[in-house]
C-alpha cells in the first residue's frame, strides 16, 4: 500500500468515520499542487455510492462558503481521493461510483425503512 504525507485533516475525526479528502490539479503527476481541494468524512459502513454523496454535500457547501468556481479552469483537469490513515499518512483511494452502486445503496436504504 502506497501512503502519501498530505498533512492532518482540516475537519475534525468523528467517531466511527473516515475522512477523506478530494483534490484537484491540472497536471497529471499526483505530487503536483492541487488547486482545490476539500476534506469530508462518512462513516466506516458507508457504501460507494453514499461516500460519493458525502463529497458531493461537502464540495457543494465548501464552493459556495469559500466562493470559489471550478468551471473557470480549463481542461483537463485530474482529480484523486485519498483516505486519511494517521499521522498526516493518506492512502489512494477511489470514490467514483461504479454501475450499480446506486442501486445497492437504494436496496439498502429500502431495507432500513422496513426495519427501523
Amino acid at each position: 500500500m502506497e501512503c502519501k504525507y498530505l498533512g492532518e485533516p482540516k475537519i475534525p475525526q468523528k467517531e466511527n468515520h473516515l475522512i477523506y479528502r478530494y483534490r484537484y490539479q491540472k497536471s497529471l503527476r499526483e505530487g503536483s499542487k492541487s488547486f482545490y481541494e476539500v476534506d469530508f468524512s462518512a462513516h466506516k459502513d458507508c457504501l460507494r455510492y453514499e461516500i460519493w454523496e458525502e463529497f458531493e454535500k461537502a464540495q457543494e457547501e465548501d464552493l459556495i462558503l469559500n466562493n470559489k468556481d471550478l468551471s473557470r479552469y480549463k481542461e483537463p483537469i485530474f482529480q484523486y481521493c485519498y483516505q486519511f490513515l494517521d499521522g498526516g499518512s493518506w492512502k489512494n483511494t477511489s470514490i467514483i461510483p461504479m454501475f450499480g452502486d446506486k442501486q445497492e445503496v437504494l436496496n439498502k436504504r429500502k431495507e432500513e425503512k422496513k426495519y427501523p
